[in-house]
């Protein structure tokens, strides 16, 4: 994966999931039907030991926090890999100064997805 920054969709594999998420959207296709589209497009991101987990959850959970289609599978796994701190400590090997940064972005994150409703 290509990143660079810290932010949510400062990453190659980011801007891929959103590309796939919303095209699936724009065609009218429900949450589930979305949903499964892009874990078939991503699978290789889906293995929670995996580096790319968080980032995976992380980014579906705020598309469909954006369009209001906030899935309890989503919700929570995106909130358990958050809070595993899993992927703070990645960034904590490379540059402690972004991954502070990127442990905020989370907090973030996981607060919003803790406000919004399941659909």
């Amino acid at each position: 994966m290509g990143a660079w920054g810290y932010k949510l969709y400062e990453n190659d594999a980011a801007l891929d999931i959103e590309a796939v998420f919303e095209e699936e959207y724009e065609e009218g296709k429900n949450i589930k039907e979305i949903e499964k589209k892009v874990k078939e497009e991503f699978t290789s991101m889906l293995d929670e030991e995996d580096d790319e987990a968080t980032n995976f959850w992380s980014i579906l959970a705020d598309l469909e926090c954006k369009y209001g289609v906030l899935t309890e599978e989503t919700k929570k796994k995106a909130l358990e890999l958050i809070k595993s701190g899993r992927d703070v400590e990645f960034w904590k090997e490379s540059n402690e100064d972004l991954a502070q940064k990127r442990e905020e972005v989370l907090k973030e994150l996981a607060k919003k997805i803790e406000e919004t409703e399941i659909k």
